[in-house]
């Protein structure tokens, strides 16, 4: 188990690396079972990027007769929704797992992807999270036999639990006192207790690239299409503990690029004239870009400034509420 446990200590996020192991675990352990999968695969083998590379994984299993399980791997990364409809359209009477592993569990929206799972295919599928993972592989029965014939795979249990449980650690708490230390983990495990706390059910979240470097956001909330334009009015949480952005932005998506300004200006006066903007303290941003998706305006967190960084964490919820009130408002005076 040595060059296993080398390869994931350089890289312990390689999506490639986790279906190398989970492959042979799935096949050769009571893993299937433990995640409420039934039946025993047929050879102790599997498929790589079967179905013309729709899916990581298959494994052809003895009951029903010629079925398989085809397997989805995600680690740090979101499962779309259109990926999911390819997937059914390729399943036929087959069953469908999808492991979301790391921040995959986070930013994911599975509320969305369950309901279209639920809608076609009842019953043949199984979300498992990494936290459900390591409880499957901690169980004492995980495998199938304890011989010596088995040590490898005993080994291999054991050595992939340790990685998949300190890949999960990230993501599993907020263990920094001061938000410049923030690492993704933390940005994403804020951003869905803010979702679960609140109720979101349309808040998706991931990594937003832009010239200045990139930063973490959650965007949820968007309202329908206003105006003779079809604009929309959404809001966007925005961290970036390198340089020390916490704010919550009030974002219009404006297709027709020659009207973005006109709408942004009326979007952002509407705003500011909102009856909560004073104890939100709305802001201006120092200029208005021009492009598909603008922010209009803004409140700044403090999380970087923070002396009692639990303390401003836990208004932050009741800042989202006032402010989905505030752009409700906004949405009704353009109907």
């Amino acid at each position: 188990m040595a060059a296993i446990d080398l390869l994931f200590d350089v890289k312990k996020d390689s999506e490639r690396l986790h279906q190398l192991v989970l492959g042979p675990l799935l096949i050769k352990t009571r893993l299937l079972d433990k995640l409420g999968i039934k039946g025993t695969p047929v050879r102790k083998d599997f498929e790589w990027e079967p179905r013309r590379r729709c899916f990581d994984l298959g494994i052809e299993m003895t009951e029903p007769l010629n079925s398989h399980v085809w397997v989805e791997v995600k680690v740090d990364g979101e499962l779309a929704r259109s990926q999911v409809e390819r997937q059914i359209a390729e399943t036929a009477a087959d069953r469908l797992l999808y492991l979301l592993l790391g921040h995959s569990q986070y930013t994911t929206n599975r509320s969305g992807i369950e309901r279209e799972l639920e809608e076609h295919l009842p019953e043949r599928y199984s979300i498992v999270t990494g936290d459900d993972l390591c409880k499957a592989l901690a169980q004492p029965d995980i495998l199938l036999g304890s011989d010596r014939e088995h040590r490898d795979v005993r080994d291999l249990v054991a050595s992939y639990l340790n990685w998949l449980r300190i890949l999960q650690d990230r993501y599993n708490y907020l263990s920094r006192s001061s938000f410049k230390d923030w690492e993704g983990g933390d940005c994403f495990k804020f951003f869905a207790c803010c979702r679960d706390e609140l109720h979101i059910n349309d808040m998706n979240m991931g990594y937003i690239p832009n010239p200045a470097g990139g930063f973490l956001g959650a965007w949820w909330n968007w309202s329908e299409p206003l105006g003779d334009t079809g604009f929309q009015i959404y809001l966007q949480l925005e961290f970036d503990p390198e340089r020390g952005r916490s704010a919550l932005c009030f974002k219009v998506q404006v297709e027709k690029r020659e009207s973005c300004t006109r709408v942004c200006q009326e979007v952002r006066e509407r705003i500011l004239q909102g009856h909560n903007q004073s104890f939100l303290r709305i802001e201006r941003p120092s200029r208005i870009g021009f492009g598909t998706w603008v922010t209009v305006a803004y409140v700044d967190l403090g999380l970087s400034s923070a002396s009692n960084l639990a303390e401003v964490l836990q208004s932050v919820p009741h800042t989202v509420l006032t402010a989905k009130e505030v752009l409700e408002g906004v949405v009704e005076s353009f109907k």
